[in-house]
């Protein structure tokens, strides 16, 4: 992968997480963030779903809030196929993405995004909020530059995992080790309960606690990769304790190994 590539993609990517972390804080935290920033920002709340947004000059960050009630559980917990946004895909997380893109809160930021002169949009957000993001770009009017998520869970079926990546945006998918979240819906509780098993469209990022990325799957990491989800990771997170997936899932755990791989591009 090209050096230049890869040095924007983590400092794109670096502001999305820390837009992401800020977002859990509600608008105050998302206001603080913009004046360090010197930025304009936008709060958008649509039913039990709400996100925060950082207007610069030249572009836009948008990044949706993930879990942060009970409403958003049982979104979660929705997973029949979805037939709405994208056929087949996860029925929680579209309504949460049409509840957001049909509010009227967006409007100002479809006509930034395709006024003159045009400012990009990078579109994200972490957990539930990650998988909602993919769907809300969907909306033809919001056209993103990329997509980047965090520790998002399976969105898509196979069949619509296959139509979203013949869309034209970069995805940035950050995945760090231990945390179960991008396995869910668990591929064995699909089989139980006679739900499709969900898939992710686009190849992980996988972030270490150093800052460091691999960006590359051969076909026996692929291999690795079906054999730890089955059985390293879905059925001994049935039963771990909440700290425990809390802890490795933690926005805070993404941000700070984000901010060590994006101090290699800044220094």
């Amino acid at each position: 992968m090209a050096p230049d590539y890869l040095r924007n993609a983590i400092l794109t990517s670096y502001m999305q997480a820390k837009l992401c972390s800020a977002v859990y804080g509600g608008r105050c935290e998302v206001a603080e963030l913009a004046a360090e920033l010197h930025c304009h920002f936008r709060w958008i709340e649509a039913g039990s779903n709400c996100a925060g947004v950082l207007i610069f000059d030249d572009h836009i960050h948008l990044s949706v809030c993930g879990t942060n009630d009970r409403y958003d559980w049982m979104q979660n917990f929705d997973t029949k196929p979805s037939h709405g946004m994208l056929l087949g895909a996860h029925r929680g997380f579209c309504h949460g993405a049409e509840e957001l893109r049909t509010s009227g809160q967006l409007s100002e930021i479809r006509r930034m995004v395709s006024g003159f002169p045009r400012r990009p949009l990078i579109l994200g957000g972490h957990s539930a909020g990650g998988a909602i993001a993919q769907l809300l770009s969907l909306d033809s009017r919001l056209s993103p530059r990329e997509v980047v998520t965090f520790g998002s869970p399976k969105v898509f079926t196979d069949t619509s995992s296959v139509v979203y990546k013949a869309y034209p945006w970069e995805c940035f998918r950050f995945v760090m080790p231990g945390d179960p979240v991008p396995y869910m819906p668990f591929d064995i509780l699909a089989a139980i309960r006679k739900r499709p098993r969900y898939a992710h469209a686009e190849p992980a990022w996988v972030l270490r606690e150093d800052g460091s990325i691999r960006t590359n799957e051969t076909n026996w990491l692929r291999v690795a990769f079906n054999v730890w989800n089955f059985g390293v990771v879905s059925i001994p997170a049935l039963f771990r304790s909440k700290s425990w997936i809390a802890g490795k899932h933690a926005m805070s755990r993404y941000l700070a190994a984000i901010s060590k791989g994006a101090e290699k591009y800044e220094n």
